[in-house]
């Protein structure tokens, strides 16, 4: 809290100036401005016959927005409220002067004094504004050519009124709703109600003629006629495809086709099968005729009847017979197959057994006659099943014919229907379209669309600028704010010692001491001038190092003195880094706090020839000096002045040269052996480092070096730079002395802190 209040009265200067002027400002703009008024209007966008499409180009049906796209056309007309064109307009019918300038203000017995003073201020800032205006417009404008330059300066102000009345449009729509609204602000509530009004004019018949599509009617009527002979057409051709095809229904004539075919089909597929078995059973006779001999044995005499023999051959034949007519069902590897051979082979042996020497007598087989029979009537019958299997087959494929036939008229059917549909569809749609173009166009005369005038442009009684309370709020807010942001600002662009924190950070130096502000030019002897403020002063300067509130205790500076590393007797510089640091003063309070508790001997150098200050602190001349004592090789005392202060004497600059000189400083730096058997205690005051001056040669002959840093003043960088220079020329640097510290905090606040 002490950064923050530190911070904060450290600039209040600063504060305070930023803070009236941003007050000053902000009242003289808010009772000398022009008084601004505002009219404002109200429409409202309804679903009505902008909602839908008409355009030929686009759609022949109706087709209704949803709430997405009546968004959509809501912000489509805020952007035919704000396009240029309409402004224009607007700008031509009222007037460019009005627009730029407002009514011209004029002055009425009764007006207030600030009414008066508020209308001269106006008039002359006017005037001051107008002439380097119209000269630079003069020089701009070419002179060989009056009417073209009247021209150009005309396109220019009507360009400027036309931007300017964009700018203090506001149109805008309201969320969630198809509510828009309009308002203009001037000076003039009359101007700006007329302003609206004509917006709002001009508006409306642009809206009309947005959304008018140029030619509908005609384009409708023109297809409806077009459409109407197509569709007389196509029903003349559907009904002549009808009577050629005598195709009274599809369907039914279809079944019977198929009924038809499927009936053929059958007789085809029973037809084939029968010719397959016949084709089998005659293969199957060829095969028995081919094993059968063509004549038999009819009689075997041996010695007697072979009626048995002949029987058990019979029944063989018969079972060989039997066997072709079961292959021509069953398979070889069949049961009853196997049972007829069977049958054979065990006959066949009966039979070989039985027979003896015999007489044979030989006739055709009946048979082998029987089978050939059998085979040609099969053959007759195998020709006719072929025979009827190809009519069967020629009358499928006319019947298919017939079929693929039916189905290309159905197709053609089809796509004529389709076609019809489709031109009655169309008929209808563009008979509706072209009923509603009759009916815009109507409209359109009229004046009548969706755009609904909830609230006409107002007439402003109250001016909306200035509000003096918000203004004066605002201002009072800007300038706490502002002016603390501008403290901090200053604070962080500031780069000087403010804290001994500050040094220890930067310079990696201690702090041997920290110096308050005081008042230049009192005197350090001892004896006060008469009055209090010169008591005080003197106060403030007798107590440089003690805790008194305007100066920080600093024990490393009090050992250097009481026996720590510069024990008595030893010579100490004070050197700045720039002039004006406060040096001497320091010098001054330092020799002064030395000779008061030390007990021995103190003097102080006054080696600042350029700006000597130590004999007017102390009292004495200025002559005999350091110059004098240098010049004579240091080896008389008689330079030196003693000063009110007990144990404090004094060796002035001197009034000769502006510094030392080479032999000088080879005269000091021999006599200071001489000086410390005389006193305990040396103290330099030494020029700044910065200013060539022989301040760097003389800090090489010192014990020790003290920089002496101008709190709020001396930047990093600067001191920095000394301390390296120091350095450099083999100083032994022992801190720094931060000088003119201020106490910015109260001392109510600063001890509730």
């Amino acid at each position: 809290m002490r950064d923050f209040y530190n911070i904060l009265f450290r600039n209040k200067r600063r504060i305070l100036i930023f803070f009236l002027s941003v007050m000053i400002v902000v009242t003289i703009g808010t009772f000398l401005g022009s008084k601004v008024y505002e009219s404002d209007a109200v429409l409202m966008v309804r679903l009505g016959r902008e909602s839908v499409t008409l355009d030929p180009t686009a759609s022949t049906g109706q087709v209704v927005s949803i709430i997405s796209e009546h968004e959509n056309e809501v912000n489509s007309e805020i952007e035919i409220l704000s396009s240029r064109e309409i402004a224009e307009k607007v700008v031509d019918a009222v007037g460019v002067d009005l627009i730029l300038d407002g009514p011209e203000e004029i002055l009425v017995p009764g007006d207030t004094l600030l009414h008066v003073i508020r209308y001269w201020i106006r008039h002359w800032i006017k005037e001051i504004v107008r002439v380097p205006v119209d000269a630079i417009s003069n020089l701009l404008i070419p002179k060989d050519n009056p009417a073209a330059a009247a021209q150009l300066k005309g396109r220019k102000e009507r360009d400027q009124a036309i931007e300017s009345l964009m700018k203090y449009l506001k149109i805008e729509a309201t969320k969630k709703s198809d509510i828009i609204s309009i308002a203009y602000k001037t000076n003039d509530p009359q101007l700006a109600r007329d302003v609206v009004n004509k917006l709002i004019g001009f508006y409306l018949d642009k809206h009309i003629n947005a959304h008018r599509t140029t030619g509908s009617y005609q384009f409708f009527d023109q297809q409806k006629e077009s459409l109407q002979s197509s569709l007389a057409q196509t029903e003349e051709e559907l009904k002549n495809l009808k009577n050629k095809t005598g195709t009274a229904s599809i369907q039914d004539q279809r079944l019977i086709l198929l009924q038809r075919i499927g009936g053929i089909q059958t007789d085809l597929e029973g037809t084939e099968s029968a010719a397959a078995a016949s084709a089998a059973r005659v293969k199957a006779l060829k095969a028995s005729l081919a094993r059968l001999p063509g004549t038999l044995q009819k009689e075997e005499t041996m010695g007697m009847a072979m009626s048995a023999a002949d029987g058990m051959r019979k029944q063989i034949y018969d079972m060989q017979l039997k066997e072709q007519e079961l292959l021509s069902t069953f398979t070889e590897n069949s049961i009853p197959v196997q049972e007829v051979r069977r049958q054979l082979r065990e006959g066949r042996a009966l039979l070989s057994k039985a027979e003896q020497t015999k007489q044979v007598t030989r006739a055709i087989s009946d048979n082998y006659q029987k089978i050939q029979l059998d085979l040609l009537e099969e053959e007759s019958n195998l020709s006719s099943l072929r025979a009827k299997a190809e009519v069967l087959r020629t009358q499928l494929e006319r019947e298919r014919s017939d079929l693929n036939l039916l189905n290309d008229t159905e197709m053609r059917l089809a796509q004529l229907e389709r076609e019809l549909q489709t031109q009655k569809s169309n008929y209808s749609k563009y008979s509706d379209s072209r009923e509603q173009a009759r009916i815009d166009q109507a409209l359109e005369l009229e004046k009548i669309s969706n755009i609904s005038i909830v609230q006409p442009a107002s007439y402003a009684i109250k001016p909306v600028r200035p509000k003096a309370f918000l203004n004066l709020a605002l201002g009072l807010f800007l300038g706490i704010f502002g002016g603390l942001g501008l403290a901090y600002f200053t604070e962080y662009q500031d780069r000087s010692f403010k804290k001994p924190e500050d040094v220890d950070k930067r310079l990696n130096l201690p702090v041997l001491a920290t110096l308050p502000d005081y008042f230049p030019g009192k005197s350090l002897s001892g004896s006060h001038p008469a009055g209090k403020g010169a008591a005080q002063a003197d106060a403030r300067c007798a107590l440089p190092f003690g805790s008194d509130g305007y100066g920080n205790a600093c024990r490393e500076l009090l050992h250097l003195f009481a026996g720590g590393t510069l024990a008595a007797p030893c010579a100490v510089a004070l050197v700045g880094c720039r002039s004006g640091e406060g040096v001497s003063t320091a010098a001054g309070l330092l020799a002064r706090q030395s000779a008061l508790q030390s007990g021995g001997r103190v003097l102080i150098v006054d080696a600042n020839s350029r700006s000597p200050s130590q004999h007017v602190s102390f009292k004495t001349k200025l002559c005999p000096g350091l110059t004098d004592f240098t010049s004579n090789g240091g080896r008389s005392l008689s330079c030196i002045q003693s000063t009110e202060i007990e144990n404090l004497d004094v060796l002035s600059a001197g009034d000769g040269k502006p510094e030392l000189s080479a032999g000088g400083i080879k005269a000091l730096a021999a006599a200071l052996p001489a000086l410390k058997h005389e006193y305990t205690h040396i103290i330099f005051d030494l020029p700044s480092v910065h200013e060539h001056s022989p301040a760097m040669r003389i800090a090489g002959l010192m014990d020790g070096v003290i920089l002496v840093v101008e709190a709020e003043s001396t930047r990093w960088e600067v001191a920095g730079r000394a301390k390296e220079d120091l350095l450099q020329s083999g100083s032994k640097l022992l801190g720094v002395i931060l000088n003119r510290t201020k106490k910015h905090i109260p001392d109510w606040l600063y001890k509730t802190l």
